[in-house]
């Protein structure tokens, strides 16, 4: 096989490994854009906090986070890893949301949790990064540091407001 088609089939792969938390991630950020919108006459701090929520965790941090694995790891992530990350992260963002505005910190909690999972398997799923792709695993890395310092800040929160 030439390079030319074995770097076309590569990349053909990395894209397809991404597209899901990329997709899901896309469609987080346009729901995070048109909610204030939707609710500007009626907006509270909880609707401004799941705008912003939307758009930078479940949205911008996805789809840094699929681009992320799929492109700098050495090898491409497979599917079952890309989608058992998929349904946890956005799982543990659903549960994170509900226990926010039901006011039920144990939901958050839990939610927390399986961020935290899923950023382990994206750690893990990009492992061996090397050469020009350097670069690139320094901001992926800084994009799960800013997650995992973030996710107990909002959990006190989440506890906080509970009270």
């Amino acid at each position: 096989m030439s390079e030319d088609v074995r770097g076309s089939l590569l990349t053909r792969e990395r894209w397809t490994a991404a597209a899901p938390m990329a997709i899901v991630g896309t469609l987080c950020i346009v729901a995070g854009g048109l909610l204030p919108a939707v609710t500007a006459s009626i907006i509270t701090r909880e609707l401004a906090w799941l705008s912003a929520y939307l758009v930078l965790v479940a949205g911008v941090a996805a789809v840094a986070l699929g681009l992320g694995q799929a492109f700098i790891g050495a090898h491409v992530p497979k599917g079952v890893l890309v989608y058992a990350e998929l349904i946890v992260y956005f799982a543990g963002n659903a549960l994170i949301v509900t226990g926010t505005f039901s006011r039920f910190p144990i939901l958050t909690d839990v939610g927390g949790g399986l961020l935290v999972l899923a950023l382990l398997g994206f750690i893990w799923g990009a492992r061996g990064a090397r050469g020009p792709r350097t670069w690139g695993l320094y901001v992926y890395r800084a994009v799960i540091v800013i997650l995992l310092v973030s996710i107990p800040i909002g959990l006190v929160l989440a506890h906080l407001r509970a009270a």
